[in-house]
């Protein structure tokens, strides 16, 4: 058998010119391909995770008007400490002692602040009262209401909704005539 010299050994490790830019090439494409499916992939990611938090917090709202025996109201805040901007601005819930869902500073406690700074997720209630929400001290809604969260590109089919009953439950907007957009609780489709 012939052994091989340090000069040949080297040569068989290396890519030739034409082999490298065939790699390039190859790997451009697949990343020209890759991009648009990912973006839309962090898009759908971003809305869940929004409606989730909206979920949550409007679960915790009603468990806690239901454990203080009082009336939580959640609302817009841009400031986390006031009910004030858009729901696309984030929104606090506050045990509220006089049930006129006004954020009072000496008497109602804020239970939780939830941030949306700089995002580009819109968030609204469509349907309902569209400045506050309120659980009764027994956990039932004064409204039915649907919040829907949209994306940057506005495509209604990745909008993403949170349908509140006047029980005070609470769930997932879905899309019950298989059109690929999901409902508001009166049954009209979302549009971003």
């Amino acid at each position: 058998m012939k052994k091989l010299t340090q000069t040949q050994t080297q040569r068989q490790r290396g890519l030739t010119l034409i082999e490298l830019l065939v790699s390039l090439a190859v790997a451009a494409i697949v990343a020209t391909l890759a991009v648009p499916s990912f973006r839309s992939v962090i898009e759908n990611n971003r809305i869940t995770t929004i409606n989730d938090k909206m979920l949550a917090s409007l679960r915790l709202a009603r468990s806690e008007a239901i454990a203080r025996g009082r009336s939580v109201t959640v609302c817009p805040s841009n400031d986390q400490t006031t009910c004030s901007g858009t729901w696309s601005d984030g929104w606090i819930l506050f045990v509220d002692e006089d049930g006129d869902r006004v954020l009072d500073g000496g008497t109602d406690e804020v239970v939780k602040a939830n941030d949306m700074t700089a995002s580009d997720y819109g968030i609204t209630l469509i349907s309902g009262i569209a400045t506050s929400f309120k659980y009764d001290n027994e956990g039932r809604a004064e409204e039915q209401g649907t919040f829907r969260v949209c994306g940057p590109s506005g495509e209604s089919s990745r909008a993403r909704g949170i349908v509140i009953q006047l029980s005070g439950s609470t769930r997932y907007a879905v899309d019950s005539d298989a059109d690929t957009v999901r409902e508001a609780h009166e049954g009209t489709n979302f549009s971003c």
